[in-house]
């Protein structure tokens, strides 16, 4: 499957191109996590907002910081936390110890509990209907519930179906040159970035991949309409900077529930 996933990407670039072309850096990247045994690491969020008011034309501009940390055993040991300011709650999270997994109840949901007191939580078996689920469908499941799915999570995690979910974003593939960040040589990816494949394109995006394939930042640019009409129109930009090391020793206290 991740083959037929990395074909997809490279199609998107003429075989004339040199060695070091954007959809073989995106390709190396998918496979650099989608081979990895185990992951270790934080995901760094920020997303800031700003738009100009119509009839004043101040500047308004908002601010909003969260973090993921994140930790797998392959196949099916998995720990997400995550924090954000303001959320509803204090930590979001999805923790599997191999056998069980528990994750937070979706937003919206509001399941029937008799004679107890109601969850914040919910808990389901790893092996379900003689199959042991994997990282990647944990993931699946227990995300419903997590504040927001980080790309760079998605990623990481090499579930399939969000793969190519992301690959699809990428409406075009540019080299936008180089970078070092923390002392790391990046190449960077860029170009139009739509929410789907079918959609038009209604933003941009860079990301910062290394010589070994490591994600270590993407960054969303898009502009939103203002329904309200106060504004010309809400740029929103969203920053990931990635600290993930690929193949690093886990926690196992933190894989229990």
């Amino acid at each position: 499957m991740l083959t037929a996933i990395v074909a997809v990407v490279a199609f998107t670039q003429a075989q004339d191109q040199p060695a070091l072309k954007p959809s073989i850096l995106v390709s190396k990247m998918f496979a650099r996590y989608a081979k990895a045994n185990t992951l270790v690491g934080k995901i760094e969020y920020t997303q800031t907002a700003e738009a100009q008011a119509t009839q004043t034309g101040q500047q308004l501009k908002n601010a909003l910081h969260g973090t993921t940390d994140v930790q797998y055993e392959r196949p099916s040991k998995l720990y997400v936390k995550q924090v954000f300011e303001g959320a509803p709650r204090p930590a979001y999270r999805i923790v599997s110890d191999g056998s069980r997994f528990v994750y937070n109840i979706p937003a919206g949901s509001t399941p029937t509990f008799l004679g107890s007191e109601p969850s914040s939580e919910l808990l389901e078996p790893v092996n379900q209907k003689g199959f042991a689920l994997t990282i990647g469908e944990i993931y699946q499941v227990g995300a419903l519930g997590l504040y927001m799915k980080p790309a760079p999570l998605d990623v990481a995690i090499a579930n399939n179906g969000d793969l190519r979910l992301f690959q699809s974003q990428l409406a075009t593939l540019e080299d936008k040159g180089e970078e070092t960040i923390d002392g790391m040589h990046a190449r960077l990816v860029g170009g139009e970035w739509r929410s789907y494949k079918e959609a038009t394109p209604s933003g941009g995006y860079q990301m910062a991949i290394s010589d070994t394939g490591d994600l270590l930042r993407h960054v969303l640019k898009e502009k939103i309409a203002d329904p309200t009409g106060q504004t010309a129109g809400v740029m929103v930009t969203t920053v990931w900077r990635v600290n993930l090391k690929v193949n690093a020793t886990p926690d196992p206290a933190l894989f229990k529930r």
